[in-house]
């Protein structure tokens, strides 16, 4: 895996899995507007606990979790 900046790195996570996870989260509240700030929500914890997280480890776990919850 590439080296990544802490920005690179969130933003190629947001990239890769923002529409199917506001369409997961969508499954649950069935409301476009409240699906999307769920998911804008969990990347934003993430960059705020970037310093903690190991992202080769089960991120795309991580982030559904997150939406579930």
């Amino acid at each position: 895996m590439e080296m990544y900046s802490d920005i690179q790195m969130v933003e190629y996570l947001f990239r890769k899995y923002y529409k199917v996870l506001r369409a997961y989260s969508f499954r649950f509240v069935n409301d476009w507007h409240a699906a999307e700030n769920i998911v804008q929500d969990i990347f934003f914890e993430l960059w705020c606990r970037r310093e903690s997280i190991d992202f080769t480890q089960g991120i795309k776990t991580y982030l559904f979790k997150s939406v579930y919850n």
